[in-house]
């Protein structure tokens, strides 16, 4: 079962993200890339972010919140209703399942609140 305080720091991640710009995101992930052996410049992760990955200005601005656990209190749900509510892009997934489909795994998830 997931924390019961989750879902705040979500939110608290998800706001401090919301403060960056794309040069900003693409400034960590060529960092990120790089410090896994993969040379990239900023430039270079800007154009892959904003091309394949879909970053722009509005979706830094407005992050979306995925929860992802087994099972969820009855507070991380009733949480994540009203977040929704109140037009915060929040999901929760839980009762999480792995299945196998030939020599692929392929994870399930139920969504509350949807």
């Amino acid at each position: 079962m997931a924390p019961h305080t989750i879902h705040m720091q979500a939110v608290n991640y998800a706001a401090m993200v919301s403060r960056l710009t794309p040069d900003d995101v693409a400034e960590m992930y060529a960092a990120h890339q790089t410090s896994r052996g993969h040379q990239m410049d900023s430039s270079s992760a800007l154009t892959e972010l904003t091309t394949l990955k879909l970053v722009t200005p509005k979706t830094v601005r407005r992050p979306r919140i995925v929860l992802v656990a087994s099972d969820f209190s009855a507070s991380v749900t009733n949480s994540v209703v009203w977040l929704r509510e109140q037009g915060v892009d929040i999901s929760s997934a839980a009762d999480i399942t792995k299945l196998a489909v030939g020599q692929q795994r392929v994870n399930r998830a139920g969504f509350i609140g949807q």
